[in-house]
């Protein structure tokens, strides 16, 4: 048994909100690959800097938990970690040796405009990485070659970061923003834009209709769950493409601004609340919907069988409702959607139909969508059945990455 400590290396550390997910890498341990027989497998543990919040020893709020809707901040710091942007506490990604605790590779917050990789400290450094990341990290072996080599997250500035760990040289290990949906990507940073990423994006490798191409979907959506009664933030769900289906990016592929024409913006998602529900492959860059009830946020990670998506989210009570009980505590009301992932049109739970996305699901907060059996699952309590309808077959050569003919 091991623990680590902010000191050295983990000194980014924040509060330990980030569950680690087990990973299999590969490391070239010179770094040189010319040389041979110097490449070891490790079962490591992935995971992300954690919250930056709480208090200090004066009682104090500090970090997120100083500029969000319990905390009065001026416009121009919603949102930002202390005040600044420049606190390094949680704003870091790190993987260890999952036997040992020894550190393997870490991103944290370059201290100049560029991403670079420095291998005496294993350590590679990403301009953009200013905010905390609280939630789980989604790892993939994209190849099923059995080693991991890329993974998603999202952080509390409203960012989706992409890592690529192909390949057994860390010096090609990279990590790179592919959505901006939050507090960075307006010219004015306010309240109701400081959206917020606590839960693991899913990953949905599917087919275009078009022309039956290969693209990864990365589905995430932003709530604020150590504000839980924030009535004021305007929170969505959002369904992104990723084409680059393809681990390992080269260094012209890596943003480092927000101006990026690359980076997807909040306004780049086609808005699904109105309109025709195009299918997700045939959009430049995904589509999203917003959550339609005030203080309404995401409030799990979401989870994707046979093309249908369920994921919760909870209503905080309203202060200002005539009809909020008076007499007994009010716990809020937590919701369960389920979709197809590709149009986002409602599936049925249960057996019933719904006029939106979602049906009631419980009081208080709803907790993970939990895997039963089958299309069975559970959440807030309550288990319920979902409409799963996609299935593809696939070959044992399709999985080794062979052509059939």
């Amino acid at each position: 048994m091991y623990h680590l400590i902010c000191l050295k290396e983990f000194a980014a550390l924040g509060l330990a909100f980030s569950t680690p997910s087990v990973v299999r890498v590969r490391i070239d341990a010179d770094g040189d690959a010319s040389t041979s027989n110097d490449t070891t497998a490790y079962t490591a543990l992935l995971f992300g800097g954690g919250y930056n919040g709480g208090r200090n020893s004066a009682g104090n709020k500090v970090g997120k938990d100083l500029n969000n809707s319990r905390a009065t901040a001026p416009t121009s710091q919603v949102g930002q970690d202390d005040g600044s942007g420049t606190t390094d506490r949680g704003n870091a990604i790190f993987m260890v040796d999952a036997a040992t605790g020894q550190l393997l590779w870490r991103a944290v917050r370059s201290t100049t405009a560029s991403a670079s990789f420095d291998a005496a400290s294993k350590t590679y450094s990403q301009p953009m990485l200013v905010d905390s990341i609280p939630s789980d990290l989604t790892a993939v072996d994209t190849d099923n070659d059995g080693y991991t080599d890329r993974f998603y997250v999202g952080d509390t500035g409203g960012r989706v970061w992409r890592g690529d760990l192909a390949g057994a040289l860390r010096s090609s290990w990279t990590l790179t923003p592919i959505a901006s949906v939050g507090r960075h990507n307006n010219s004015s940073s306010t309240l109701a834009k400081d959206r917020r990423i606590f839960f693991a994006p899913d990953f949905v490798p599917v087919r275009s209709t078009l022309d039956r191409s290969g693209v990864d979907l990365v589905l995430f959506g932003t709530g604020d769950r150590e504000d839980p009664l924030n009535l004021v933030t305007q929170n969505w769900f959002y369904v992104l493409k990723d084409t680059d289906t393809v681990s390992g990016k080269a260094a012209s592929e890596i943003v480092t601004t927000e101006t990026n024409s690359a980076l997807p913006k909040h306004n780049d998602f086609d808005n699904y609340d109105t309109g025709t529900l195009r299918d997700v492959t045939g959009l430049t860059t995904g589509y999203r919907f917003s959550f339609p009830r005030t203080g309404e946020k995401y409030f799990s990670s979401p989870v994707t069988l046979g093309g249908t998506t369920t994921f919760t989210s909870y209503i905080p009570p309203d202060p200002s409702d005539p009809n909020a009980p008076i007499c007994t505590p009010s716990e809020g009301v937590s919701r369960l959607y389920s979709i197809g992932v590709r149009k986002s049109e409602f599936r049925s739970i249960n057996n019933a139909s719904s006029a939106g996305r979602d049906l009631p699901l419980s009081t208080g907060l709803p907790g993970e969508i939990n895997v039963l059996s089958g299309t069975n699952q559970a959440a807030g309590g309550q288990v319920f059945s979902i409409d799963a309808r996609e299935k593809y077959r696939a070959s044992w050569r399709e999985r080794l990455g062979e052509t059939q003919k």
